[in-house]
């Protein structure tokens, strides 16, 4: 697990995987692969100019936090290669700018949520390797 810097003083552009913007606003969360355990926090939903958010390949184990669907500034949100559980929060539809969704690979169960099919700017959807069921919702057509 690379945490150079994070929790001292250094400002947060300067810690591991964090990229920060203009006001030193953090737009970037680059953590894949980082050996990252336990449940994604729901405050991440409380960064507003969050851009990208890439947590894939970690043992990350919980729910999807519906509070991930209020970041609507958000145009890549890769958690694959985890363990996550439960049902793909509907609250993902409010992410009008993803443009690349990557969930595959973890432990997704239930329905494709038909607000998936709010994301018109998206291009790239994964969502192989889980256990979905249902069909395929028309709205992401």
């Amino acid at each position: 697990m690379n945490n150079h810097k994070w929790l001292s003083d250094a400002p947060l552009g300067e810690w591991h995987g964090v990229i920060t913007g203009a006001g030193g606003r953090v737009v970037d969360l680059q953590l894949r692969n980082n050996g990252l355990t336990g449940e994604i926090p729901p405050e991440l939903g409380g960064l507003e100019g969050l851009t990208r958010l890439s947590l894939g390949g970690n043992e990350l184990t919980g729910e999807i936090p519906p509070e991930l669907g209020g970041l609507e500034g958000l145009t890549l949100l890769d958690l694959s290669g985890n363990g996550l559980s439960g049902e793909i929060p509907s609250a993902l539809g409010g992410l009008t700018s993803l443009i690349w969704l990557y969930l595959d690979s973890n432990r997704l169960s239930g329905e494709i949520s038909p607000e998936l099919g709010n994301l018109a700017s998206l291009t790239q959807l994964r969502l192989d390797g889980n256990q979905l069921s249902g069909e395929i919702p028309p709205e992401l057509g």
